[in-house]
């Protein structure tokens, strides 16, 4: 009878592939070839000598020994990437590094053992067999943690087994009474720290709830537990997550918080990286790449978070408020009016601290943009500050010094301030250059040099007449000044120390900071307010509105429109959303209507009916595919080649479902694009077929703050493309995380512009000059999964220019 059942299901599974491979062979010239070997695992692209590839044999060619070398070098990537992406925020009185004599601990939390390795969504798949969870990691570093605390976490009917990827519905903390007397008792064996660790998650379609990023009762009743046992010599809270948390805890002595390290959503095989950083043997060098808020729910942006309809119907919409105050811009800009007495900044609107009846920095930001601390301390100060004419940058040169005994890395952050004038053009009052990291040996000192286009410090104004046409980038007179710093908040206090002497300044605990004017300096720009009038990109082109019926006032009744944040009134302006009640008139429904977008002009040529110009075009020598490779975009013979082709060939090469159909005539072979911002959704055509590489994701590889790790990873996307044959992958993300709950964060890079152009410009140059082509996604305006593909986002001209 066994054998009966046996037979009977290998029928069934032979069945089941007799119909996929009928299948695959009915469609394999169809349209949906691509899409279909996508969702199989099946290489699609052949797979020839390449001599791009680091690991290749002498002949170029690849081979599995070559990949078994690739493998190896992209995990011990993966575990630098960590190293130098974890961000230590807190260390008070230096209780990190562990000492080898406090290497006995316990670990709690039960997400430690459960982690978030990556979103779900946009990126490799987990080869479970080399999956590097937080017990392997420990385990090698030598970190012993205690077993009986341990065993608690075990999956039970409430909770799933130790997996790789998760919801964005975090599992709940839980309750403090699994902690019974007996297993309190084991906390004296391994009690040279307790290490908590708290999980976020977020994914693709969800957004997470408002307070998710908050501390939970019961993650707050475990610190307490923990403090009040009295057993550990220091506690040390662990964040995994793609997301900032709210850390208005982090200080409150009823915690006894002694060190936070984020280290962000580690993909699979970065976990060594954290645990190197916990024992010194790696030195943390990582930077904030988003501002970690005392409550995730007080930004601006964060106001009008949400998912409002129009009233009267017409779906839903949301509204950037805020205008060019999101991330840092916002929070820094605020502090800084309060500094000097301007705005009511100091207002109670969006004030989020219990009991504060007036917006103060330091119980509204816990940490600032650009923030990390290291096992030594640095001393920054920029020797230089010119403008090259020649190729039209700013360049600073920032000596970093090392005040330590043990070698560590730096990022020199270049920050400015423009020019503003009350009531005039909205204006952030600090804003990022660029950066660059440094390697400093003990007792050292190392200069960075950073250049930026000055191009960068312009702003967009609406308003500027043109003649016939309205907008575009101004430069406008007066002292720029540029400041370096740890963090933004540094930069800007040092700026103001400059610009507002004798005003009382803070660091973001709230402690009085004294502005080091060594790391200071100025320029004087006049003449330059139209520098930017033409396209940095086309000299021919002039910039002018193109996004004026993007703004909500552009369709809004009268009593409808709405005020955007200013720094003239904080108080008064600040966003009342997410719903302003706003109806969508008859207009403003047909300008949603998609089908109504493109109207064909009555004289465009009908292929459908014989018109147009039909080419039959033989060249004496025919252009194959492969000899364009080196041409430039505007040379006259791409013209010869795409008249040579047929009309089928030109509408197959228009097709993309994850990849682009052969075409014979000209020698292209069919090429597959794959997913994912968090490493390639493909398995790999050489060794044992896993799947390729899931990195750590956008938070981490962009607070590393250094151009080279971000390159290295554009390389080993590369890399993987060539061991899995793909030409294509729709990466990296690039939108702006807007809020603190941006739920696709981990494929994200940063809150700021700027940030997001240079990691996506190091990632995406690397990963080119191993041939592959990375497809930016979700570029902007792309910043909440609820409703996502059926929302109408409104934003004005000038926050659609900067932000």
């Amino acid at each position: 009878m066994k054998k009966s059942n046996f037979w009977l299901g290998l029928s069934a599974v032979g069945l089941s592939l007799s119909i996929v491979a009928a299948a695959g062979s009915t469609l394999a010239f169809g349209p949906y070839e691509n899409l279909i070997n996508d969702a199989l695992g099946l290489n699609v692209q052949q797979i020839g000598k390449s001599f791009r590839s680091e690991f290749a044999e002498e002949d170029g060619s690849l081979s599995d020994d070559g990949w078994k070398k690739m493998i190896k070098a992209s995990y011990d990537f993966c575990v630098k990437e960590e190293e130098q992406g974890s961000v230590l925020l807190k260390n008070d009185n230096n209780v990190l590094p562990l000492k080898e004599n406090e290497r006995k601990v316990t670990v709690f939390g039960y997400n430690a053992a459960h982690l978030f390795h990556r979103s779900g969504a946009g990126g490799a798949a987990p080869n479970d067999a080399y999956v590097v969870r937080l017990s392997e990691a420990f385990q090698k570093a030598g970190i012993e943690w205690n077993p009986t605390v341990w065993n608690l976490y075990k999956p039970t009917a409430k909770f799933s087994a130790e997996r790789v990827s998760a919801s964005s519905n975090t599992d709940p903390e839980q309750p403090v009474s699994i902690y019974t007397d007996d297993v309190k008792d084991t906390f004296k064996d391994y009690n040279g720290a307790a290490i908590v660790v708290f999980r976020r998650c977020g994914t693709e379609d969800s957004d997470p709830a408002k307070g998710a990023l908050d501390l939970k009762p019961n993650e707050a009743a475990l610190l307490e537990m923990i403090k009040e046992s009295g057993q550990f010599q220091k506690t040390i809270v662990m964040i995994n997550s793609p997301f900032p948390m709210s850390l208005n805890y982090a200080d409150e002595e009823k915690y006894g918080v002694d060190a936070v390290l984020y280290f962000g959503v580690p993909g699979y095989y970065s976990m060594e990286g954290v645990a190197n950083v916990l024992i010194g043997k790696a030195n943390p060098s990582g930077h904030t790449c988003v501002t970690f808020p005392a409550h995730c729910s007080n930004s601006a942006a964060f106001q009008n978070f949400g998912n409002p309809q129009f009233s009267g119907g017409g779906g839903n919409y949301v509204i950037y408020q805020e205008g060019i105050y999101v991330g840092y811009k916002y929070y820094e800009t605020r502090y800084a009016d309060c500094v000097l007495g301007r705005g009511n900044a100091d207002g109670d609107a969006g004030v989020y601290e219990e009991g504060d009846t007036s917006w103060t920095y330091d119980h509204e930001v816990a940490y600032p943009f650009g923030f990390g601390l290291s096992y030594v301390d640095f001393k920054q100060k920029m020797t230089s500050l010119t403008y090259n004419a020649e190729t039209d940058e700013i360049e600073a040169e920032i000596e970093v010094e090392n005040l330590g005994d043990i070698e560590g890395k730096d990022a020199a952050q270049l920050f400015a301030q423009v020019p503003y004038t009350e009531g005039g053009l909205p204006k952030s009052a600090i804003q990022l250059l660029g950066y660059e990291k440094v390697t400093v040996p003990a007792h050292g000192k190392v200069t960075a040099k950073i250049s930026a286009p000055r191009y960068f410090l312009a702003s967009y104004d609406p308003e500027k007449d043109n003649g016939d046409s309205k907008g575009g980038y101004v430069l406008e007179d007066g002292k720029y000044y540029f400041a370096c710093g740890n963090g933004v908040h540094e930069a800007l206090n040092n700026i103001l120390g400059k610009t507002a002497p004798g005003k009382a300044l803070i660091d973001h605990r709230g402690n009085a900071y004294t502005a080091d004017l060594d790391c200071v300096k100025e320029l004087d720009i006049a003449g330059a307010v139209n520098a930017y009038a033409k396209s940095v990109y086309n000299k021919d082109v002039d910039v002018t509105n193109q996004f004026e019926d993007a703004d909500v006032n552009y369709w809004a009744k009268d009593e409808e429109k709405i005020t955007y944040l200013s720094r003239d009134n904080w108080q008064e302006t600040w966003p009342t959303g997410p719903d302003h009640h706003i109806t969508a008139t008859s207009e403003m429904k047909d300008a949603l209507n998609m089908s109504k977008l493109y109207s064909k002009p009555a004289d465009a040529p009908s292929y459908t009916d014989g018109k147009g110009t039909l080419y039959e075009v033989e060249l004496e020598n025919p252009i194959k595919f492969s000899d364009v490779a080196t041409w430039e975009y505007d040379d006259p013979r791409w013209d010869d080649f795409i008249k040579q082709m047929s009309l089928n060939d030109l509408t197959i090469s228009m097709s993309d479902n994850r990849g682009i159909l052969a075409v014979p005539s000209v020698g292209k072979p069919t090429n597959s694009i794959a997913e994912g911002p968090e490493g390639l959704l493909m398995p790999y055509a050489y060794g044992d077929g896993r799947w390729a590489t899931g990195f750590a994701t956008g938070p981490v590889y962009t607070s590393t703050w250094d151009h080279t790790m971000q390159a290295n990873l554009g390389k080993f996307y590369g890399e993987d493309a060539l061991y899995c044959g793909v030409s294509g992958v729709n990466a990296p993300g690039a939108n702006i995380c807007r809020t603190a709950y941006t739920s696709r964060a981990s494929e994200y890079m940063s809150e700021d512009g700027v940030m997001n152009y240079y990691t996506a410009s190091n990632i995406i140059k690397a990963a080119r000059e191993k041939g592959l082509i990375m497809n930016i996604k979700h570029c902007f305006l792309n910043n909440q999964e609820t409703n996502r593909q059926r929302i109408a986002t409104f934003c004005n001209e000038q926050a659609i220019r900067e932000i």
